[in-house]
């Protein structure tokens, strides 16, 4: 009903501020649930009507907040479920979606040692029992994954370098 009289144009300035905040009640409520996609819509219905742009820009801001809790909660699924990779994307995602957030910071950083760790041990076991080809898979994806682990691209290197040198008549 508010959304409609804002759409005709007819509405006051204070109809335009308590749709904001029924809408920031609504989407709280929602998110608390764990209904971040009923979330998301509700402020998707509203964003459209709302011409001022400070009251557009909290409503974007609590949107991108709403998906970043969103997607912090499916990242921790997937971790739950052994998808260290997609969950770590996951998060860093959510992490750039609400940049002011410490729980995604956290668990961004959580993920990525958990993720490194696994990895890179998965990696050294092949690496020991000679399994040169998993050993450069695995590595591979760790660094797709974190460029920056530097004691990857050494490993990687040197698994690298020896599988030139089995593979030459």
């Amino acid at each position: 009903m508010l959304i409609g009289k804002m759409q005709r144009g007819d509405a006051p300035e204070s109809t335009r501020v308590l749709l904001i905040e029924l809408t920031r009640e609504r989407a709280a409520d929602l998110g608390a649930a764990g209904e971040f996609e009923r979330a998301i819509s509700v402020i998707d219905q509203t964003l459209p009507v709302i011409e001022a742009p400070q009251l557009r820009t909290s409503l974007i801001e609590l949107r991108s907040t709403t998906r970043s809790d969103m997607l912090l909660r499916s990242a921790a699924g997937l971790r739950d479920q052994g998808e260290l990779i997609a969950a770590y994307e996951m998060a860093v995602q959510a992490a750039e979606l609400d940049k002011s957030s410490s729980r995604a910071d956290a668990l961004v950083g959580e993920m990525r040692t958990t993720l490194v760790a696994s990895l890179h041990n998965d990696a050294l076991l092949a690496w020991r029992d000679r399994n040169v080809d998993l050993a450069i898979r695995t590595w591979e994806s760790l660094l797709e994954a974190v460029p920056d682990f530097e004691p990857a691209r050494v490993y990687l290197e040197r698994a690298r370098r020896l599988r030139e040198r089995l593979d030459q008549p």
